[in-house]
């Protein structure tokens, strides 16, 4: 599987899932977007529990013929381990649930991502420290700091707008130390982001 910049998707460079996840921009500015969408049908999932089961499923055509492919099973063992129920939502006449994924370390559905992306960024060979920044209006900053804390090699930088996220983001953002680094800037998300991009 390849990938293409959403600025350049017909006559661009393409890319393998390892080489734009290092990145996470293309070199134009753009999003990477897969090549082609594989086709699944139901039945592909049958016997696909739990959750990080089904992830290992749904993703492995997007990994094809990537160096992450082999580990890509124990990625999302490691991203999905915490509880992630289907609450019934059963009124009598149709089947319907509803997947809570805010039980993870931050209590935000973005753990899931965040972790994701952690540990495929683990497994990259790499020469040097990575930096990972972040502009958040507080759920993903806090997610994405959560999911690096702790791990060898990388470094996170975490900007929020100073008195635009709830007391307790605030907290959130900043109490982690070690490899993380969290800013209050003054400004709004915007401003966040803009820095963010320049230093792209």
């Amino acid at each position: 599987m390849h990938y293409l910049s959403t600025r350049d998707v017909l006559s661009g460079g393409k890319w393998s899932v390892g080489e734009a996840v290092r990145a996470g921009l293309a070199p134009d500015g753009g999003l990477f977007v897969p090549e082609t969408l594989p086709e699944f049908s139901v039945e592909d999932f049958d016997g696909a529990e739990p959750l990080h089961e089904v992830a290992k499923r749904l993703l492995t055509p997007f990994f094809e013929g990537d160096d992450l492919a082999p580990d890509l099973g124990i990625i999302c063992t490691e991203a999905l381990n915490f509880p992630t129920p289907i609450v019934d939502l059963d009124d009598g006449e149709a089947y319907l649930g509803v997947l809570e994924l805010f039980h993870g370390p931050t209590a935000a559905f973005k753990d899931v991502g965040a972790r994701f992306l952690a540990g495929c960024m683990q497994r990259l060979p790499r020469a040097g420290r990575s930096t990972i920044l972040v502009a958040t209006s507080g759920d993903t900053g806090g997610a994405v700091a959560a999911a690096f804390h702790g791990r060898p090699g990388t470094d996170v930088v975490v900007l929020y707008p100073d008195g635009l996220v709830s007391p307790r983001q605030a907290h959130q953002l900043s109490c982690w130390g070690d490899n993380v680094r969290t800013f209050a800037v003054q400004g709004d998300f915007d401003a966040c982001q803009r820095m963010v991009k320049e230093s792209f």
